[in-house]
């Protein structure tokens, strides 16, 4: 089943694919191939990367899992 969620498509049940790119202080994302967020970030050039879940009470009961998570530099 697949339904769409804040205007994109999001495969309940199934993994999805999320797709972020940094160049400088312009963010990306794509999510199961289609277009997200394109902004500037004021954020330092060194730190961490993190992955997180929205704390909405939507999604308080859910487990988010992660696989595959690949970094590269361009």
């Amino acid at each position: 089943m697949a339904r769409f969620v804040g205007g994109y498509l999001h495969r309940i049940g199934e993994w999805n694919e999320l797709l972020i790119r940094v160049e400088g202080d312009r963010v990306r994302t794509w999510v199961n191939g289609k277009p997200g967020v394109d902004a500037r970030q004021s954020r330092s050039r060194k730190g961490a990367i993190g992955l997180q879940r929205h704390g909405t009470a939507q999604y308080r009961d859910k487990v988010i899992e992660f696989r595959k998570i690949e970094i590269a530099e361009l």
